[in-house]
């Protein structure tokens, strides 16, 4: 992999400046893809991988309240909160 091109698709991209989240669509984009495209295809590419995680993060969110839950991260549990509608 470019590391010349990673790095021109990190300063094109809106995920660019959060350096561990670039990193992890950078290993969900995976090097074969990544080899493939130029700097602004995966600058672009990256932000959309990015912008359906933080799509799915409120989906996520939306159905754990639906559902009468939330989740306690610092315990690692669904914590009920009360019954579903």
């Amino acid at each position: 992999m470019s590391q010349i091109k990673i790095n021109r698709a990190r300063r094109l991209s809106k995920v660019g400046p959060y350096t561990e989240t670039y990193e992890a669509v950078l290993r969900a984009i995976g090097p074969v893809v990544i080899a493939r495209v130029t700097s602004q295809e995966l600058a672009d590419l990256c932000d959309r991988v990015w912008d359906s995680w933080e799509r799915t993060k409120r989906i996520e969110h939306r159905e754990v309240v639906n559902s009468g839950a939330v989740w306690d991260d610092e315990n690692g549990v669904l914590r009920n909160v009360g019954s579903a509608p």
